[in-house]
């Protein structure tokens, strides 16, 4: 089922697109939603998530509101609270993937690691092309201790959007750091190619042994 707001092809039991939030059928979003966009760009987010709860449960754009609620909350740095917003959105909607992907988000900020991985697995059950959940579900398998499961990701992210110069930089860290020092040293140069300033790469360049020949 093709999105006709965003061109995203989805599911056929898809209630919500996977790609932009929006329910299926449905040309023009919720007045109250565009009420809610209004107040968030005005800085009035109270006022904002005020509208938002207006769309109550079974109402079309409820997986939507609940998305954007999450999103206001996570900035104003109520992570456990958007987390809870953004777990319903994503139980709502299950192809919805951006609520699982802020959903990962939030649960990584509020420290729940485990939490995090699944949801960003989930976003990419929906989009396997999702680049930064890719990117993401990698530094969360690295601080898991799950290093070759975060390098595939690392990898795909790259293959997805060769220009993601972090996926680059923690990709050669953990290469380093799986005894693999030329492929990370590769890696690190690589990256240090369009940050030269940055220090942390520098920094394990300068620990990484010696290449066999200098």
């Amino acid at each position: 089922m093709r999105c006709e707001r965003c061109g995203h092809q989805n599911p056929s039991d898809n209630r919500f697109c996977g790609g932009c939030g929006a329910a299926l059928h449905a040309r023009q979003p919720d007045e109250r939603i565009l009420e809610a966009l209004r107040l968030k760009e005005r800085g009035e987010l109270e006022a904002s998530r005020a509208a938002l709860r207006k769309i109550g449960p079974g109402e079309p754009w409820r997986s939507v509101a609940l998305w954007l609620a999450g999103d206001i909350l996570y900035h104003q740095g109520l992570v456990e609270k958007s987390a809870e917003c953004l777990k319903e959105a994503a139980d709502g909607s299950p192809g919805f993937a951006d609520a699982w992907y802020d959903l990962g988000v939030s649960l990584y900020h509020a420290g729940d690691m485990e939490g995090a991985r699944a949801a960003y697995a989930r976003t990419l059950t929906v989009d396997p092309e999702y680049h930064s959940a890719h990117y993401r579900l990698g530094i969360t398998l690295y601080h898991l201790g799950r290093l070759e499961e975060a390098l595939s990701h690392f990898r795909e992210c790259l293959v997805l959007t060769p220009e993601f110069a972090m996926a680059r930089y923690h990709m050669g860290v953990v290469l380093c750091q799986l005894g693999r020092a030329d492929e990370g040293r590769r890696q690190l140069e690589h990256f240090l190619e369009s940050h030269p300033c940055d220090a942390p790469a520098r920094n394990h360049l300068s620990h990484l042994p010696s290449t066999s020949g200098s």
